[in-house]
């Protein structure tokens, strides 16, 4: 059975994750939340004690839902890494201020998509496109399955 599951993160103790949590709850029936607080973006996702569970819980034809791309990371390429990870594993990825998911339409494998291609977060919430490049292979040794 699918499951909605959610991620949150904040990089200072003094911050919170209630807002993305309110944005997320606004719109989504979440059946598991996962939170890391006062952990950095630049901290890699594997590396970030939440992410590292939601990786490990999540199985196919769930929807990890995050309030913005960039509470995935501030690297690009961990991004993109992170999303290629969830959608190996047959997850699907929405995040709301993109205004991007990758759910694919009933019936439909989870492919590549034009908005992951389009909408690879940099530094400081920057747009800028990397094309397929975890998937090509061209990053080899920095996409960790």
């Amino acid at each position: 059975m699918s499951a909605i599951v959610a991620y949150a993160r904040v990089s200072t103790d003094d911050q919170t994750c209630e807002n993305q949590r309110r944005t997320i709850s606004a719109r989504y029936a979440v059946a598991k939340w996962f939170t890391d607080d006062g952990v950095s973006g630049a901290i890699a996702a594997t590396e970030r004690p939440s992410m590292a569970a939601l990786l490990a819980y999540v199985r196919e034809g769930d929807v990890v839902i995050v309030a913005a791309i960039d509470r995935l990371g501030r690297n690009t390429i961990d991004v993109l890494c992170t999303v290629e990870a969830l959608k190996a594993k047959g997850v699907s990825v929405v995040s709301m201020r993109e205004g991007f998911d990758l759910v694919p339409p009933a019936g439909k494998p989870l492919g590549r998509s034009k908005s992951l291609d389009d909408a690879a977060v940099g530094a400081g919430g920057a747009l800028r496109h990397l094309g397929g490049e975890c998937e090509a292979g061209l990053l080899e040794g920095k996409c960790k399955a």
